[in-house]
């Protein structure tokens, strides 16, 4: 516990280091423990996806659920990461995406053709079934 406490943060941001912190995670075998790295890592869960360092979130999480302890707090961390509600449906489907959900309405808001007055206009290349 001494060797990795206050080293936790810039562990996970590490591009090598990450590793170490998803295999202690592995190994953690107490609540007291997933409380200590959780307190640590949990405030700064956007900065770990940010560098799609995603092993450490899902070892994380793997840790609460094993050890049934801090998962309220991992999830409700996850979902600030993530910019999501309390909408399951939307939530998931950023958590599968692994992307912010504010990115993913932007990036489906730029595949949509915009036409005036707000409606889509029929297609051109429309078979007509003759």
């Amino acid at each position: 516990q001494q060797c990795f406490a206050g080293q936790l943060l810039n562990m996970s941001l590490h591009p090598s280091a990450n590793y170490v912190v998803q295999k202690l995670l592995d190994a953690l075998t107490s609540e007291a423990q997933v409380t200590l790295v959780a307190g640590e890592l949990v405030p700064f869960l956007e900065d770990i996806l940010a560098v799609c360092h995603f092993g450490v979130c899902v070892a994380l999480v793997n840790a609460a659920a094993r050890l049934a302890c801090q998962q309220d707090e991992v999830v409700d961390a996850l979902m600030a990461a993530f910019h999501v509600s309390a909408e399951p449906k939307r939530c998931c489907h950023a958590f599968l995406a692994l992307s912010a959900l504010d990115a993913l309405d932007q990036a489906e808001n730029a595949d949509e053709p915009e036409v005036a007055g707000g409606e889509a206009e029929p297609s051109a290349a429309k078979p007509t079934g003759k």
